[in-house]
């Protein structure tokens, strides 16, 4: 199953889970369908601990913006 394939399932399941995919080869298609998937954010691996704290950052605090909430 590709993060995809794993993204539309969890989706169907879960529609308010927020969706970050990483992966080792990024094309412009992907991107284009994880803008249309909502996929909050694509990272290319091989990635950091840190890059991938500073996208989960950046996707909460756009959260806690949409929602008018704050830390």
């Amino acid at each position: 199953m590709s993060g995809f394939e794993l993204a539309r399932e969890l989706r169907a399941a879960r529609p308010d889970v927020l969706i970050v995919l990483t992966s080792g080869y990024l094309r412009k298609e992907d991107q284009e369908t994880a803008e249309a998937m909502d996929i909050r954010d694509l990272i290319l691996k091989p990635n950091t601990v840190e890059e991938l704290g500073s996208a989960l950052d950046r996707i909460f605090q756009t959260q806690r913006v949409s929602q008018g909430t704050s830390r």
